[in-house]
């Protein structure tokens, strides 16, 4: 990356310069030198945004593990997810969180009548999700449809146990 010096060099050069011709050079080198800052920080830019992304291992254990919480994926720096979308993706997380828990409370107490009913109506909640419009107007976003899938995959694991 080009140092502070050196642009001001040119700067200084250019006021010192009395020649036209001379004056139009370092003007372009100048103009050269923005734009090859600029696409530096640009760089600089990327290379930040593909930290805060699981790698490929961190990816698989996120991909396979049954916590249901939600991280960056590779997916959403070229399109990220919208506010809504990650809203609701939470939300289908929570809801598969609470169907799970359920199951769980069911485990303990398999005669309690108020659960199994409770149970019916949770999970045609959580199964609604993948009807709902909002699936529908996030799905192309591959970033979404990525994690949806995520999403379905740890619910599936979650339920068999």
């Amino acid at each position: 990356m080009l140092k502070l010096s050196q642009v001001l060099f040119l700067i200084l050069l250019i006021s010192c310069s009395s020649d036209k011709q001379d004056v139009e050079i370092i003007n372009k080198n100048i103009n050269n030198l923005e734009t090859i800052i600029d696409s530096t920080a640009i760089e600089e830019s990327k290379e930040d945004t593909i930290n805060d992304v699981v790698n490929e291992e961190e990816r698989e254990a996120y991909e396979n593990s049954t916590s249901l919480e939600i991280k960056k994926i590779e997916e959403e720096i070229e399109d990220p997810i919208s506010e809504e979308c990650m809203i609701f993706l939470e939300e289908y997380a929570s809801s598969i969180s609470d169907f799970v828990s359920l199951n769980d409370n069911i485990s303990k107490n398999p005669d309690d009548i108020n659960l199994m009913i409770a149970r019916s109506s949770q999970e045609d909640i959580l199964y609604s999700y993948s009807s709902n419009p909002i699936t529908f107007s996030c799905s192309s976003n591959k970033a979404f449809k990525k994690q949806f899938e995520i999403l379905n995959n740890k619910r599936d694991k979650l339920l068999s146990n």
